[in-house]
């Protein structure tokens, strides 16, 4: 069936028989519409105020196209006011998702006109009624120019650049606030039009827009294709045959993306590995400030938002942009040894301490001594090498101790009372403060056990301290500087150890034994790699000091001395992200949502119960299967059958609308979900059924959905669903993937594993790639014994729901 009898085909839903609807096929055809006329009518409504407003001043000379509008004008009121005698048909109108990138996913790419013409806004109407216009216009002045100029053409690539270049217009802060500024401008014709948007060039130049560059190559080009319809042709690239152009390039080995910065995502290319001596490599940048407040506050965190794009892509034109396109590799090659950072954390012969470094060290610190001086840089060693600290956080100790503070602030500190050290609670930068009020507060310190060695030492200086303070005598605050401890250092062994070697050793071994998570809430020290882990994992204090107890047990093993046994100083609480879900806490939330569940089961013959037992069967559909797979409760958090490959159990995901495969996420799936995928699916069958009865069924519901007290649909939102999940648990959406994460964790379970479930890995791994050495399959039976505990602690359960 080709395009215009599936629009037909559309139009029955109207009650617009075959004839009358091939009236109307000019006029989808005149606007650009997709096959479904998705949103047709939120389309027509901005056709029809375009084209009340005067017709642009190049239209004048051509009488046909004139007579065309018109008719194409009394086309759409006609349309129009057929598609308001059916309102119940949600697919025709404007839905409650307004951004058009998100509305219109899967129809921009080929019909970019038509997605123009589905942006409205309240900032400037007249110039927008004037944008519609144009875009109506522009193929048809085209047409009409190229009978005089054969070069002058519209290519679909130019319909895209457009749409594109609209699209970013629309959502630019600096470029909404112009169109605001311009209210009363007039403007008649295309020629005015383009006048206009040179203007606009001009104030993003004078601005200091960070990133006006991209702003106005963008003006330059938006201008370039609107000027096709005034006969100005557009220079363009001649094609090569197949037998030119460049060698081809072998793909990278180095997959995905992450944060460059706090503000910027990159997407890799290679260089000098396969260039010609002179290709060189530009750095591009689009971006996009833009956060996603309903996501942050329903309890997806600001790392896992989609940010701003940069690419480093190949630059055919090296001498013109020889300065940008340097600069460009240089960065390029940065980034590239920040994955190699990342992953390796660097070799441990550089980053950690040998068995026999160690031994060396602890004779070297263990050594007694009455020099203060000295004392004090034993201590400073010390605590760099149990605490994971740098030098400047080492010192601190000492400055606390001397100046009689050993209480629980900010600063790492030791407690000479109960002989531990006591560390702050790591905190995670967050962009925003939220607290949530079903949520338990954190402890803001951790106790981690000292070594006799520390303990003697301290003591020691503590003794010292009490000695002054008694005799009343003036003590002249020690000044350890970071080169004596490098002086004392040398003289260790054989001289190989370092500061960053002493102050890592714990750490690595940390990321080794637990990983980059476990390892950052120990020490309040974030290693390198995802943030999304920090964000994600909180664990009890009492956990915590049993590893750190394992660690040293380890260090001690490794020196082939018998481990010490601990007193466990006492600890409390929680350390990590901003809120803690407790598995008795959602196990009761699940508990009492299938309790409600059965009531109105018995109750379905009564008025409206069926509405209020679907909205509630899917809230429990979506809390179970998103605990049971980890998936992000953003974009319908539902297992679909269609990407499922049940051979390896593999729900394949992608959470963002990306134009990439690094956001796809491929989720190892246990039977209960595919047993509560059946039972829904047969649930939305009986529910469709209902609605198609009442005559309310929307064209395409979608997969999951909510309903309205009448009965109408409502598309799956965060927030919708939060509403009915804080009845029973006050907590945010996002809590599924906190849960999990933090169960994983106090499970062992090996955090490449905990990665794929969560999706939380390094930049530039991929663990279903082709250098992979773990597969799915084995990541699969890793994950299947702890998720068949995790359900059972939830008590999920495949229940069924309405089956007619």
């Amino acid at each position: 069936m080709d395009k215009i009898e599936q629009q037909i085909e559309t139009l029955r839903q109207l009650d617009i028989n075959e004839n009358e609807a091939r009236n109307y096929v000019s006029l989808l055809d005149f606007i650009d519409a997709p096959h479904d006329l998705k949103y047709l009518a939120a389309v027509l409504e901005n056709v029809c105020a375009a084209l009340e407003r005067p017709l642009i001043a190049e239209t004048a000379s051509n009488i046909t196209l004139i007579k065309n509008i018109i008719e194409h004008r009394s086309q759409a009121y006609s349309l129009l006011e057929r598609l308001r005698q059916h309102r119940g048909k949600g697919h025709f109108f404007r839905p409650m998702e307004t951004n058009v990138r998100e509305a219109l996913s899967g129809y921009i790419t080929n019909y970019p006109f038509y997605a123009v013409l589905f942006i409205n806004s309240d900032v400037n109407p007249p110039l927008y009624n004037l944008f519609h216009q144009v875009i109506l216009l522009l193929p048809h002045l085209v047409d009409f120019q190229s009978t005089s100029n054969c070069s002058v053409t519209l290519k679909l690539s130019d319909k895209k650049l457009v749409s594109l270049i609209f699209r970013k217009f629309s959502e630019d802060q600096l470029v909404t606030n112009w169109y605001a500024s311009i209210l009363n401008r007039k403007c008649d014709s295309l020629f005015q039009l383009c006048e206009l948007l040179k203007q606009l060039e001009v104030t993003i130049g004078q601005s200091n827009y960070f990133y006006r560059e991209p702003l106005i190559k963008q003006c330059e080009q938006l201008i370039t294709v609107l000027k096709l319809g005034l006969g100005d042709p557009k220079n363009r690239r001649d094609a090569k045959g197949r037998s030119g152009g460049s060698p081809t390039r072998t793909a990278s080995k180095i997959d995905g993306f992450s944060a460059l910065t706090g503000e910027m995502l990159i997407n890799l290319t290679l260089p000098d590995i396969h260039d010609e001596e002179n290709v060189v490599h530009a750095l591009w940048e689009i971006s996009s400030d833009n956060i996603d407040y309903e996501s942050i506050y329903s309890g997806e965190e600001e790392q896992e938002q989609e940010t701003s794009d940069i690419y480093v892509l190949q630059a055919a034109q090296p001498i013109e942009s020889y300065v940008q396109a340097f600069h460009g590799k240089r960065v390029s090659s940065a980034i590239i040894k920040r994955i190699e950072r990342q992953n390796n954390y660097l070799p441990l012969s550089l980053q950690g301490i040998s068995p026999f470094e160690l031994q060396q060290l602890l004779i070297a610190v263990s050594e007694h001594t009455d020099n203060i001086q000295l004392l004090v840089q034993q201590l400073i060693v010390l605590t760099m090498l149990y605490t994971a600290s740098d030098f400047q956080r080492a010192r601190e100790i000492i400055n606390n101790m001397e100046a009689q503070n050993t209480g629980a602030d900010a600063q790492i500190n030791f407690d000479g009372r109960q002989n531990c050290w006591l560390v702050p609670a790591f905190e995670p930068q967050y962009k925003l403060s939220i607290a949530y009020e079903g949520a338990q507060q954190a402890a803001n310190v951790l106790r981690l056990i000292a070594t006799p060695l520390c303990l003697s030492k301290f003591s020691k200086l503590t003794a010292y301290l009490d000695s002054i303070k008694i005799a009343n005598l003036q003590h002249n605050k020690t000044n350890v500087l970071s080169t004596d401890i490098d002086a004392f250092i040398k003289n260790i062994g054989t001289g190989t150890l370092t500061q960053g070697r002493i102050s890592n050793c714990l750490l690595t071994l940390s990321c080794a034994t637990y990983g980059q998570a476990t390892t950052a809430l120990l020490f309040n020290r974030e290693p390198p790699g995802s943030s999304a882990r920090n964000y994600y994992t909180s664990l009890e204090t009492s956990l915590l000091q049993k590893r750190y107890q394992h660690l040293l047990d380890i260090m001690a093993i490794s020196i082939e001395k018998e481990p010490p046994i601990y007193s466990t100083p006492n600890s409390t609480g929680w350390i990590g992200a901003r809120y803690r879900p407790e598995i008795t806490q959602v196990a009761n939330a699940v508990s009492a949502i299938k309790q409600d569940l059965a009531r109105l089961l018995v109750q379905l013959t009564e008025q409206g119960i069926w509405i209020e037992f679907h909205n509630l069967y899917s809230t429990y559909q979506i809390l179970c299967q998103s605990l049971l797979t980890g998936m992000r409760p953003i974009t319908t958090p539902i297992v679909k059958r269609e990407l499922l490959i049940d051979s390896v159990g593999v729900f394949i995901r992608k959470e963002k609308s990306r134009e990439d495969e690094f956001n796809t996420r491929h989720i190892p799936v246990c039977q209960t979900v595919l047993d509560l995928t059946n039972e829904y699916e047969q649930h939305v069958l009986a529910i469709r059924g209902r609605l198609s009865r009442k005559n309310i069924a929307p064209h395409s519901p979608p997969a999951l959905f909510f309903l309205e007290a009448t009965g109408r649909p409502q598309p799956f939102q965060t927030l919708l669903y939060q509403k009915y999940l804080n009845r029973y648990i006050n907590l945010p959406p996002n809590l599924n993937r906190r849960l999990l994460r933090n169960f994983l964790e106090e499970s062992r379970v090996s955090h490449e594993v905990i990665d794929v479930a969560l999706g939380h890995a390094n930049l530039g791994e991929q663990y279903w790639g082709d250098s992979s050495t773990l597969s799915m399959c084995e990541i699969r039976l890793h994950l299947a014994p702890h998720m068949d505990k995790f359900r059972a602690l939830l008590g999920i359960k495949a229940i069924a729901g309405i089956r007619a």
